[in-house]
């Protein structure tokens, strides 16, 4: 278990279901890590973050006490992030992104100076992307991508999801290309009490949206403001894949959806049919040419990691289930308090707030 050192539950949970990242924790404790460090990042932390995160998860792995006061890593995020420097309550995904994006810099291994210099589009190139068939644009994005940031985070956490617009006038597109570590799902409006399911939410993060009135979008083609449609489509699924549920939603002030969500626990969770597939012969013959880099169906994946949110958001508290090998199995951890062997019925729970799964 880990001590909370007042409201860090925050940090606790998260700390906890990356432990149970099997290929990420062995590269941190071999040592490999270390030969990633990239010290003339000046977006990093200079292997500060790294070497931190690696020394609670030796103190983790080797202590023979029931739990471990993680002060110093506490003390390191505090210091190269004010956000986290006190003892207030905090939001475990704002925690969980800073972390992966600070271990990402630390061991980006891609020389930016270099790269930046050719990877701008031109408006010409832009227009030339837009008429690609998805999965080949979104693979030239990717490879581009990569010349910015190599890591063993981009290797995986991250995915990719496009955003297009396109104007119901003149049906013109533009489409941008985001990478992400944590994919955020909307919760669907059910008017009922009823449970809503994991792919329900995935469905609503895909689903195709209108912008009229104040939200039109001002077309290129037509140059003035035009009704149209926005879509984000996932366009790369990685091998660890991060869901978070947006259950904060701003009102006149922040209130939390305590819907219950359900989601595969022991049976498989299949994206597959999230990826786009290639559209003929001639995009897989494009696509041949550039890496493939894991991206191939079927994309199966397995939980083992959930962090939960009890509470609200002022005043709330975080634990986490983490599946622990066949000997434990899933254990709960409430801060110091660790139980084995936990049901799965319980895994299973409205408070779920973020879910960690890996590709099998």
């Amino acid at each position: 278990g880990l001590k909370n050192l007042g409201n860090s539950c925050y940090m606790n949970c998260i700390v906890q279901c990356l432990s149970g990242t099997p290929n990420l924790i062995s590269f941190f404790l071999n040592g490999s890590f270390k030969n990633h460090i990239n010290k003339n990042n000046r977006l990093g932390s200079g292997g500060v973050l790294s070497t931190n995160f690696k020394d609670l998860e030796r103190l983790m792995l080797s202590n023979d006490k029931s739990y471990v006061i993680p002060s110093e890593f506490k003390k390191v995020l505090g210091t190269l992030n004010s956000q986290f420097r006190h003892f207030d309550q905090q939001d475990c995904i704002e925690l969980l992104d800073y972390l992966l994006d600070g271990l990402h810099e630390d061991l980006n291994t891609a020389n930016r100076d270099k790269a930046k210099a050719f990877l701008e589009l031109t408006e010409q190139e832009e227009l030339q992307r837009e008429l690609l068939p998805v999965r080949l644009a979104s693979t030239i994005e990717w490879e581009r991508y990569l010349k910015l940031n190599f890591s063993i985070v981009v290797d995986f956490f991250q995915g990719q999801y496009y955003s297009q617009l396109r104007c119901l006038t003149c049906n013109t597109t533009s489409t941008t290309y985001n990478a992400f570590s944590i994919l955020s799902l909307p919760i669907p409006n059910e008017t009922s009490s009823r449970a809503i399911s994991l792919e329900q939410c995935l469905d609503e993060f895909c689903a195709t949206e209108i912008l009229d009135g104040d939200d039109k979008w001002n077309c290129v083609r037509c140059k003035s403001p035009q009704r149209s449609s926005k879509r984000l489509q996932i366009t790369r699924l990685p091998n660890v894949i991060i869901i978070h549920f947006k259950r904060f939603k701003m009102n006149h002030q922040m209130t939390k959806l305590n819907t219950m969500i359900t989601y595969p626990v022991d049976e498989v969770l299949d994206l597959t049919n999230y990826w786009p597939t290639p559209v003929d012969a001639n995009e897989q013959a494009k696509l041949a040419h550039l890496p493939t880099r894991n991206q191939h169906t079927p994309f199966r994946y397995k939980l083992y990691g959930v962090a939960n949110h009890f509470g609200n958001l002022q005043n709330g508290h975080y634990t986490a289930f983490v599946h622990k090998g066949e000997a434990n199995g899933w254990c709960q951890f409430d801060d110091t308090t660790v139980t084995k062997n936990v049901k799965l019925l319980k895994v299973m729970n409205e408070n779920a707030y973020c879910l960690f799964y890996k590709r099998v």
